[in-house]
């Protein structure tokens, strides 16, 4: 998935902002692999990387990491930055299905 088909999706796509660097982002991956697990299919998830994707960083004017935003019909409806377990994105995605 490219940003470009977040933007344009008529679906529910989580963006993940994250950087290899970052412990936190890791154990944030693991509640992902649970969220995707439970919601399968219904949700995209697209990675966006630090290093690799900085300007994607400036536009969204991302300043912490982890930081998830949540888009729906290409438009951004939710957005955390933090630790946060699987249980709460779920129902976050809910509200939005």
């Amino acid at each position: 998935m490219t940003l470009k088909e977040v933007l344009l999706s008529n679906s529910i796509v989580l963006m993940d902002f994250q950087s290899d660097d970052c412990p936190p982002c890791k154990l944030i991956r693991k509640e992902l692999e649970k969220v995707r697990e439970e919601l399968g299919e219904d949700l995209g998830i697209f990675l966006v990387d630090q290093k690799e994707q900085e300007a994607v960083f400036k536009a969204f004017e991302v300043r912490s990491l982890p930081h998830l935003k949540l888009f729906k019909d290409g438009r951004p409806v939710w957005a955390y930055t933090g630790l946060i377990a699987s249980e709460e994105i779920i129902d976050e995605i809910n509200k939005f299905i």
